[in-house]
């Protein structure tokens, strides 16, 4: 059986949650579409790349530009989870710009803003 009917036999409603860490911004619980359109809104964003994975559960990755830094959003391949992640190495402030406009957009609760 491949692990795309595994995944939908088990499918399971995962809660939203959103993590800043060193890496960048863990999302668990949201598809890529809704995290994309959602990027989308924030004045500033463009998508340089657009790609939900077919056949999938929420997955897919993007590359885009923010305040003249490039990011992407990544699917973890052990547990699905997405993630924005700053494509040249160092975390700008900007990130943590992002990640505000994600928690209020998503509405996962209050913002907290230290890094």
């Amino acid at each position: 059986m491949t692990s795309f009917i595994k995944k939908l036999l088990t499918l399971k409603e995962e809660p939203a949650s959103l993590e800043y860490m060193d890496y960048g911004i863990r999302l668990t619980g949201i598809p890529f579409q809704k995290l994309a359109e959602c990027l989308g809104h924030l004045p500033g964003v463009c998508f340089t790349s657009k790609r939900p994975f077919l056949l999938s559960l929420g997955e897919g990755e993007a590359d885009f530009t923010f305040r003249d830094h490039s990011f992407g959003v990544e699917t973890d391949s052990r547990d699905s989870a997405l993630w924005v992640v700053f494509r040249n190495g160092a975390r700008p402030a900007e990130m943590q710009e992002l990640y505000e406009h994600l928690q209020r957009s998503l509405s996962l609760g209050p913002v907290d803003v230290s890094p």
